[in-house]
């Protein structure tokens, strides 16, 4: 398809670039002379990613202590551009304290580090810790949408507020308190804002696809599931069906069999249909 487009419109010399983390992949859409596996960052390249995001480059006139802490941080990133920048944007998010940047330099969770993505995944859930307990709530919840789905922050900031992770406590508005969560997943780099307003302010958002998967994860603490309405509903297990408070359907609804007769989901707080992404029902249970 993509051969037959760049022949009838295509510039001579087009070409067309494929990328994927599966190795697999790249074997079958090319031959194996064709595939260029990216290398880690060099040390230089990583340390200036990293003072982009964690001083927001001015690190060279900043305090010497956090320029040391921060290059022994580096060296525990493994080369990863997404680590550096999610690592980066906690930092800076810390500010000039010294102590928390050591903390996060000595956090054990480095030494769990074995193969690349699971040593970026471990960055993540530092990063993930450090968020305040509604966000985390926030992020988590964001795994019902599905890899590379563009997700509206109003829409998104509404449904935070139905299901309850907003704190309203202090007197703030519900939905400036989750701007301030939205801008909070934003400055660490757990979402990535996608389109703009005309007043420069960001309307829309993505979430990179390991950081998705994170999501995936950590959601099991929100009894979140995530299903394909093309799958039969006996691939999953009744019972997990039963425990889900968060369901989104990827598809039509119509389309969904869940082959469970005696089926119960008198706990369901939410029913997304992720086609169409507005809040199909969202109530206590």
């Amino acid at each position: 398809m993509f051969k037959n487009s760049l022949r009838s419109s295509g510039l001579k010399g087009s070409s067309i670039i494929i990328t994927t983390r599966l190795q697999i992949v790249a074997e079958i859409v090319s031959p194996a002379s064709s595939v260029y596996k990216l290398s880690s960052l060099r040390d230089g390249d990583s340390w200036k990613l990293f003072l982009f995001y964690a001083f927001r480059n001015e690190g060279e006139q900043q305090n010497p202590n956090l320029l040391r802490i921060g290059r022994q941080i580096i060296k525990k990133c493994g080369g990863v551009p997404l680590a550096i920048k999610v690592v980066g944007s906690l930092l800076y998010s810390e500010g000039q304290n010294e102590r928390k940047w050591e903390w996060i330099r000595d956090n054990g969770i480095w030494d769990l580090q074995e193969v690349e993505e699971k040593s970026i995944i471990d960055t993540f859930r530092l990063s993930y810790n450090c968020l305040s307990s509604p966000a985390r709530q926030c992020f988590a919840y964001c795994s019902l949408y599905p890899k590379d789905y563009a997700m509206e922050k109003e829409n998104l900031i509404q449904i935070w507020m139905a299901n309850g992770f907003i704190p309203v406590d202090d007197g703030t508005e519900p939905e400036v308190a989750g701007d301030m969560i939205f801008n909070e997943l934003l400055s660490n780099s757990m979402l990535e804002g996608t389109e703009r307003d005309g007043d420069g302010d960001i309307v829309e958002c993505k979430m990179h696809d390991l950081l998705h998967d994170f999501a995936s994860l950590v959601s099991r603490e929100l009894d979140s599931l995530r299903m394909d309405a093309t799958q039969d509903g006996e691939m999953i297990n009744k019972n997990t069906l039963e425990r889900a408070r968060h369901l989104s359907v990827i598809g039509s609804s119509s389309e969904l069999r869940l082959n469970h007769p005696s089926l119960s989901l008198q706990g369901l707080r939410t029913l997304m249909d992720v086609q169409q992404p507005s809040l199909i029902s969202s109530a206590a249970s």
